[in-house]
């Protein structure tokens, strides 16, 4: 039986071996929901987790040939001001990087299905409250 070993990969990556996040094998479907979609670049769902904790995530799935790449990038990309890569995994022809929800805009929303669902309308109602209580207070 062989074992594949992960540290080294994890030194190539630059890393400690606590932010080394491994790709599974599988749908990333097994382990999250879609509650619904966002267009940006591409689209990206955004999911919460089947078992606890439910927090909310992003999905993007990116195709193999430039997949490989982005996923390496996102493993050493480690900065307060940028999305936290969570899990990934590899499945048919993409991997599918899971990476820390991001409060929504209102221009997202506004180019968004014509029906905000009531999660989407919380995210704007937070972020309109956060804007008046930053200016006022």
């Amino acid at each position: 039986m062989l074992v594949e070993l992960f540290l080294p990969k994890i030194a190539a990556a630059g890393l400690r071996a606590h932010e080394y996040v491994v790709t599974q094998g599988g749908s990333p479907r097994n382990k999250f929901q879609k509650r619904y979609e966002l267009k940006f670049d591409r689209l990206t769902t955004v999911a919460t987790r089947k078992a606890l904790p439910c927090e909310l995530v992003a999905v993007k799935g990116l195709p193999k040939p430039d997949g490989h790449t982005m996923l390496e990038m996102l493993q050493r990309i480690r900065q307060k001001n940028f999305v936290a890569l969570l899990e990934s995994f590899e499945h048919q022809d993409q991997f599918y990087v899971i990476v820390e929800h991001f409060p929504v805009s209102l221009a997202q929303i506004a180019t968004s299905p014509p029906y905000p669902t009531e999660l989407q309308l919380a995210a704007i109602l937070g972020q309109v409250r956060g804007a008046v209580t930053s200016r006022f207070c």
